[in-house]
């Protein structure tokens, strides 16, 4: 991208991507912020990228928040509407376009869906069916014509309407130009590319939805820049007149970082704005009622003056039952350097932040076995108190000091031959393997039991083979089962750190292994243990 960009592209399109399922983050990796994010980070350049064939899941670099990500669709011709084309998501035995939430990225300005507090992918689409796909002529590595599809068919169309409409504004970011002219585009309301929480993410609905972003290409208005013009200015230290770098200027729904000279450049289109300056620190300033002709420069710079701090302080326990204090992390949004850690020995922690401000706490023990914990706290004029209890986690039961209990009917896996009494394995046709009790890979027990249990080993079965099979428990009356977490005895005194002291049971409630009630159904693609 940087080589092209050098070279004078003002639209890049990128039809590629990394492997991803529909478990968030499989497509992605922290590191691509700092690592990968640069190099598609030019703005006045429409940097253009397929949000992947795989169905509902994120790909890199779709989730970049400097690029458009571009979902599918499938096209058909159909007279008897006033377009004369009918859209819906793309999904067949092809595929479907990629869509979901980022779990690093953060969420643009111009994003203002709900369905995601960081970046959402996609952000419009185009026809990328191979069924109702696009002609193109080969002239290398093939020849003549052929229908091709997928997103790697839509992100150069897109591309390609980027650059009829005209070259991008220097400073602007193209991918935020569809969302100021969401009308202009063909919304697509019909399909989706899998199953998820919320259905915004993989369901076509009206007006935004992941599959299918904003919508199709309806002209050329949504993807030119439009009337604009740029506020400019410093944000410094009212003291020092030091520059506050990552300071954000905002002028309405528009937002953007002080670089590190203090200065910053927002290109947006003409009106009238609060512009808004703040920093972590600092107390935030505002000029109200800037005006914006098209074409204009528009002047705003800002000192902002130190805000007082407060002490908030506590202890962070245990609190399910032992109540003993935990060694522990703390982080609070938007609160710049490292995380703090509560004394091992106390419990007790004190942070220092700005006063008159509400903050968003994440407490993590380091103590395995124990939920993670989020506070919100509100720093007034005085120091405070926050006392924090951290629960164990009954279902990882793996909290040092808790010791799992298990009342109801169990089923002990002790045969190498076949399931345990009354318990059927059923194969769907064309399966090869399915659930087996001899442990065939010789893998060992990995369930964190011990003796005799139950496999779905496809890595051993070999590739090019197919499993669908299904371990049937029999009907059991689990009305008073019940499974806990409860302490153990102790001296009063909390386990040392990286010590677990645990009793595993060697069976559990059949009902339970599915994490269904009974008759429960085990279906395996891939492999599985079960014990």
């Amino acid at each position: 991208m940087d080589e092209a960009v050098s070279l004078g592209a003002k639209f890049v399109s990128n039809s590629y991507g990394t492997g991803y399922t529909s478990t968030p983050g499989s497509g992605e990796d922290p590191s691509e912020l700092t690592a990968m994010d640069p190099y598609y980070n030019h703005p006045g350049v429409a940097m253009v990228a397929s949000s992947g064939d795989d169905e509902y899941g994120v790909s890199y670099p779709a989730a970049s928040q400097y690029v458009t990500s571009v979902g599918g669709t499938a096209l058909t011709r159909d007279s008897g509407t006033s377009r004369g084309w009918t859209e819906s998501v793309w999904n067949d035995d092809f595929g479907g376009p990629g869509s979901g939430c980022s779990l690093y990225e953060p969420k643009p300005a111009f994003q203002t869906d709900t369905a995601c507090a960081k970046r959402t992918v996609a952000d419009v689409s185009a026809v990328a069916d191979p069924v109702t796909g696009v002609s193109v002529y080969q002239t290398y590595g093939g020849g003549g014509w052929s229908v091709y599809g997928g997103t790697s068919a839509a992100s150069p169309i897109i591309a390609g309407v980027y650059a009829s409409a005209g070259a991008p504004v220097a400073g602007t970011y193209p991918n935020a130009y569809p969302y100021a002219h969401s009308s202009s585009l063909n919304d697509v309301t019909t399909g989706d590319n899998g199953s998820c929480t919320p259905t915004a993410l993989c369901t076509a609905g009206a007006g935004y939805d992941g599959p299918t972003g904003l919508g199709t290409p309806n002209g050329l208005t949504a993807f030119s820049s439009g009337p604009h013009g740029v506020i400019k200015g410093t944000v410094t230290d009212h003291a020092t007149g030091s520059p506050i770098a990552g300071a954000t200027v905002k002028a309405g729904d528009y937002t953007t970082k002080a670089d590190a000279a203090g200065a910053f450049t927002l290109n947006i289109p003409p009106g009238s704005y609060d512009v808004a300056a703040s920093a972590y620190g600092y107390t935030s300033a505002t000029d109200k009622g800037v005006s914006l002709a098209e074409g204009a420069t528009v002047s705003e710079s800002f000192a902002l003056d130190s805000a007082p701090s407060q002490t908030v302080s506590g202890k962070v326990t245990d609190g399910s039952g032992h109540g003993w204090p935990l060694y522990a992390k703390i982080t609070a949004d938007g609160v710049p350097g490292g995380p703090v850690f509560t004394d091992p020995v106390t419990g007790a922690y004190s942070l220092t932040l700005p006063q008159n401000a509400s903050y968003t706490l994440h407490i993590t023990s380091d103590y395995p076995g124990y939920k993670p914990v989020t506070k919100s706290v509100d720093v007034g004029v005085s120091a405070g108190t926050l006392n924090i209890a951290v629960a164990v986690d009954s279902e990882a039961a793996r909290a040092p000091g808790y010791a799992v209990h298990l009342t109801g009917p169990t089923a002990d896996f002790t045969d190498t031959t076949a399931a345990p009494a009354d318990w059927k394995v059923s194969n769907a046709d064309g399966t090869t393997g399915g659930w087996e009790f001899d442990d065939p890979g010789e893998r060992g027990n990995r369930t964190g039991g011990s003796g005799g249990f139950a496999v779905v080993d496809s890595n051993h079965i070999g590739s090019g083979q197919h499993q669908d099979s299904a371990l049937l428990s029999p009907s059991y009356d689990l009305s008073s089962a019940s499974r806990s977490c409860r302490s153990t005895p102790s001296t009063g005194r909390r386990p040392a750190p990286r010590r677990t002291w645990m009793s595993r049971p060697t069976a559990a409630p059949p009902g339970q292994r599915c994490g269904t009630r009974p008759p429960s159904r085990c279906s395996a693609r891939s492999t599985s243990l079960f014990r």
